[in-house]
């Protein structure tokens, strides 16, 4: 938390309010938190989230945006820095694009957590507007929560983040934040991403991800914000490419169990054809590698 506020200090933009929401911590986060914006000149707030809001990210953030007073919010992860020109570049951006755009986002910089070795960039431009834009971003969430600068009405007509989300809430934001209006897109990483094991969508057992991607899909269709199209494009995203990138990497730490426990969820929300379809690619592998492995023993 430290480094990311300190990154806010140092920006040469300086009209704007930090808006800190602890989710509840036992220890003296709060009151760091305070000391921090106090010593750094930092015109701000440090609230608790209150026990009428789910604990999690979503609560958090929305917490965060019923109390903002300015006409944008730039989300800011705790352990995530902006680059000292980040609110600069992005209001230079707002003050010349069209009233139709209710959304900001730009590559980010990705930081090994323990070693602070550079990962490359992520969330590169894939569209420039309008459908397109929209239908990129269907077909894979390239918007990080920590690069996106979003206008507060839109967020507060949305009724903030869907909390019954857990890893997906932020995708699912962009992609109603999307329908509302354009998002503008700028080519310059803004902001230092640390990629570390315990975040909410890393190294996490398959059933965690089959059930974020199949409970995204239920919300999505219910929600009524996407025609028969978008949800198909969406489906092949999450249910077909994203769902078996992670059982991927779930079997290649956890073998047939995580493969098997995630499948189960996969079934249960009907999604039968996709989880056998997996499963059989997984057993083709592993036949191949024993038969490999049985020819240079022979």
């Amino acid at each position: 938390m430290g480094d990311a506020l300190a990154s806010l200090a140092e920006q040469t933009y300086h009209d704007f309010e930090v808006i800190v929401v602890d989710d509840g911590s036992s220890d003296d986060s709060i009151a760091v938190a305070s000391l921090a914006i106090a010593s750094w000149g930092l015109r701000g707030t440090v609230l608790r989230r209150p026990e009428s809001r789910p604990k999690g990210v979503s609560g958090c953030r929305n917490e965060g945006v019923a109390n903002a007073h300015g006409d944008w919010v730039a989300f800011l992860d705790s352990d995530d820095r902006f680059a000292t020109r980040k609110l600069e570049r992005v209001a230079a951006a707002l003050c010349s694009a069209s009233t139709s755009v209710v959304g900001v986002h730009h590559p980010v910089r990705q930081v090994d957590d323990s070693t602070g070795a550079s990962l490359g960039l992520a969330g590169e431009r894939r569209a420039t507007a309008g459908e397109a834009f929209r239908t990129a971003l269907l077909r894979g969430n390239f918007v990080v929560t920590s690069a996106a600068v979003v206008r507060r009405a839109t967020l507060a007509a949305l009724g903030g983040f869907d909390a019954k989300l857990n890893g997906v809430e932020d995708y699912w934001q962009w992609l109603r934040v999307a329908r509302r209006g354009e998002w503008l897109s700028l080519d310059e990483p803004l902001t230092d991403y640390r990629v570390r094991p315990g975040s909410l969508m890393q190294h996490r057992e398959f059933a965690h991800y089959a059930q974020q991607f199949t409970m995204l899909m239920d919300v999505a269709k219910r929600s009524g914000e996407l025609d028969r199209d978008e949800l198909g494009l969406l489906e092949r995203n999450v249910i077909g490419e994203a769902t078996r990138h992670f059982a991927g990497e779930a079997f290649e730490r956890s073998g047939w169990t995580s493969l098997l426990g995630g499948a189960t969820v996969l079934c249960r929300a009907g999604f039968v054809s996709d989880a056998a379809s997996i499963l059989a690619s997984h057993a083709k592998r592993s036949l191949l590698t024993l038969a490999t492995r049985v020819y240079h023993a022979s």
